[in-house]
């Protein structure tokens, strides 16, 4: 069942509910065209994505037609998914949430995608979102559990939405204009590329984490960054970076610092962070898979 224009506007961006009346023609912005935004890019240049992730909503696009101001907020809120370089996990988790409302996603970052063929960070967009997709069919258990990155049974994904996802993907990298989405994008190209967890080239990807702490240097970034230090350092490496982050209250804080110190056999520190983990998380999938990690402790 598709989603109602409501139900889009309430995932979307709560409280402006009127900015989707206008998807009524094709559930887009019918008086936007390719051309109207040519014309509406004003004297500045292009519109950035990237750029719009900074302000606030009511901001966004300021002389810019109502169409295409109405589609830069979209942008917004589906950039600010996955703002701060979320890690796989998470955007699983939040696939499994909004599960009635990510087709509604991907159909209107294509529509970004075909109105803003120019702007790379709008490539970088739905190219994430397509690759987060590709894992829909493994990411959970028959019973609704969370099956995380490494134990997804990766015959499941499609491979044509990697093989879309990565095209957008060489697309960005031929432009040379990194931003956020882009880079996020190119981490998940990098895991889409392994027919197993063990073929992952974790190398790649903390080069491309690098990247984005470069252009965006936030706690949550230098987390994620943290989880690939640990493939190609080791543990206690990625631990003691991961120590000097200020994200006491974060969940994945604590469940990243609990399996780290689960994998150095510091089993009674890594139960008291899974214990952390477990009181912060606000999805029950997310907790049940953590109280599992936590029982399977010496």
């Amino acid at each position: 069942m598709g989603d109602t224009d409501e139900q889009a506007a309430e995932d979307f961006y709560p409280g402006y509910a009127e900015m989707f009346t206008r998807i009524g023609r094709e559930r887009g912005f019918a008086p936007v065209t390719r051309a109207g935004y040519e014309a509406q890019r004003g004297p500045d240049g292009p519109f950035l994505i990237g750029d719009a992730a900074h302000l606030t909503p009511p901001f966004i696009g300021q002389g810019l037609g109502a169409g295409l101001r109405d589609a830069a907020n979209l942008a917004w809120k589906l950039a600010a998914v996955h703002k701060g370089g979320l890690p796989a996990s998470v955007l699983d988790t939040y696939q499994i949430e909004r599960r009635p409302h990510v087709r509604t996603m991907i159909r209107l970052a294509r529509l970004l995608h075909e109105l803003m063929p120019d702007e790379p960070e709008v490539s970088g967009l739905l190219a994430l979102l397509l690759l987060t997709e590709s894992r829909h069919a493994a990411r959970t258990t028959p019973t609704g559990g969370l099956v995380p990155l490494a134990d997804q049974d990766r015959t499941r994904w499609s491979p044509a939405l990697i093989a879309e996802g990565q095209a957008i993907v060489r697309e960005c990298l031929r432009r040379n204009q990194p931003g956020p989405y882009q880079i996020q994008a190119a981490i998940a190209a990098v895991h889409s590329d392994a027919s197993e967890a063990a073929r992952t080239d974790w190398r790649q990807i903390l080069v491309l984490y690098d990247q984005l702490s470069a252009i965006a240097p936030t706690p949550v970034v230098a987390l994620n960054r943290a989880v690939a230090l640990a493939e190609v350092a080791g543990p206690a490496t990625a631990l003691a970076a991961v120590d000097q982050l200020p994200l006491d209250g974060y969940h994945l804080y604590h469940a990243t610092r609990a399996d780290l110190l689960r994998r150095l056999t510091r089993d009674a520190e890594a139960a008291a962070a899974y214990d952390k983990a477990i009181a912060l998380a606000e999805n029950a999938a997310e907790r049940a898979f953590l109280t599992t990690r936590r029982a399977a402790l010496n």
